[in-house]
Formats: C-alpha cells, sequence, structure tokens
C-alpha cells in the first residue's frame, strides 16, 4: 500500500510540473510590403517565411528548440505579404526569445534578409505573440558580388533555417517554396565548385519524411523530370 501510494504521488508531481512547464501561446496577424531598396518599386515573387521559433537553456545557454509554428507565403504584385493570426499552441520545455517570429526575405538577386523582434533581457510570456516588423516596408538590396561572394552571404540563411530543412519532425514539409529556393542555389553552387553551407535536396529526404524531391512534385512546383541532386 506504502509503494502505490509513493508512486502515486510522483506521478501526481510529475504530472504538475508537466502542466507547469507548458505554455499556450497565439499570434496576432501580420502584413507588411518589401521594395527594391534602390527604387523604392515593389517587389513581387519574394518568398517570406515566419518561424515561430522556441528556446531552451542549456548548460551553454539558450539554445533552439521546438518550432511552434511554420508558414510562408510570397509577395505580390504590389510587394504585399500576409499571415493569418493562428489559436493556441502548446508549447512545452521551450519559451520566446526574440523569434516570435523571425521573418525570412528572400530574392533570387538580391541581398538576403532575416527580421526578429528585439532580444528581451527576461523570458517574455505573452500569451499573444506579435511582431514588431507589422505594418512596416522592408527594403531589399540587389546583392553585387560574384558567386563565391554569394555563398558567404548565403551562410547567414542558413543558420536561420537549418533547423527547417533538417529538423526531425520534417519541418521542412511545411515550407515547400523554401526547400526549392534554398536547395536550387545549392545545386548552382555545387555545379560551379563553389564551397557553400546550403543544404541539398538529397539532404533534406529522410526515412521518417519521405523523398523531398517526391513531396515538391506531388505539390506540382517540381518538374517530374528527374532532377539531378
Amino acid at each position: 500500500m506504502a509503494v502505490r501510494i509513493k508512486a502515486r504521488i510522483v506521478m501526481q508531481g510529475i504530472a504538475v510540473f508537466a502542466l507547469a512547464a507548458c505554455n499556450h501561446y497565439s499570434a496576432a496577424p501580420i502584413e507588411g510590403w518589401v521594395i527594391d531598396a534602390d527604387t523604392k518599386k515593389p517587389l513581387e515573387g519574394v518568398l517570406v517565411v515566419a518561424n515561430w521559433q522556441l528556446h531552451k537553456s542549456t548548460i551553454g545557454g539558450h539554445i533552439p528548440a521546438a518550432h511552434l509554428n511554420i508558414m510562408e507565403t510570397q509577395t505580390d504584385k504590389n510587394g504585399l505579404f500576409f499571415f493569418e493570426g493562428w489559436e493556441p499552441r502548446t508549447a512545452q520545455w521551450g519559451f520566446f526569445i526574440d523569434r516570435d517570429p523571425e521573418l525570412l526575405f528572400y530574392k533570387d538577386g538580391y541581398q538576403y534578409r532575416g527580421l526578429k523582434n528585439p532580444p528581451r533581457s527576461e523570458i517574455d510570456d505573452s500569451k499573444v505573440r506579435r511582431s514588431v516588423w507589422n505594418g512596416k516596408t522592408i527594403e531589399l538590396e540587389r546583392f553585387d558580388g560574384d558567386l563565391k561572394d554569394y555563398a558567404a552571404h548565403l551562410s547567414s540563411l542558413h543558420a536561420s533555417v537549418h533547423t527547417i530543412l533538417n529538423g526531425s519532425r520534417c519541418e521542412w514539409k511545411r515550407t515547400p517554396k523554401l526547400v526549392l529556393a534554398v536547395t536550387r542555389q545549392e545545386k548552382i553552387f555545387r555545379e560551379n565548385n563553389v564551397y557553400n553551407s546550403l543544404t541539398s535536396l538529397s539532404d533534406i529526404s529522410g526515412y521518417f519524411c519521405g523523398s523531398a524531391e517526391e513531396h515538391l512534385k506531388s505539390l506540382g512546383i517540381l518538374s517530374p523530370i528527374p532532377w539531378d541532386v
């Protein structure tokens, strides 16, 4: 009897601790405009990814943990992008620092940009996450340099998206346009013998996630002709 009571107390303690470790977050809508930094004209077809990235504490400091949500879209002819708000989701064993969300902007021929919320000195447990970039106009500068320069520049893009493209929970399936853009650029670098840190299409494919190439084909955004990966 004493053993059963002790076991029950332990299980209740674990349950209480688990509930205390959970937070429920939702997100407000986000819209903005992307323009050419020189001409000030709207940029159409800019890939925009919103990444609500949780962090966790370790001995060495805070490191990225799970993605609470990931969304992607492209700008229209007016340079407008929009993300709908979403209802409360449960975050276990994680908290937000500044990627709530991180906004990633990518277009061929332009410099990549990653925009976060300002870092906080304390953990912010606000239930509704909002982007400080909501309602703002984002400028993208044309890239001036060769392929080696571009590969070095995109190393920051790799740092932002590697947990999406190489995650164990098949996160890349939520961002097919990002997968296509990154892997095509990696292929260009590789064919020109330019060292780069981007992820290839074959590297994204996983045993539990299936083939990234087949997934893109099923969505109709990759030619059915076998792609040399």
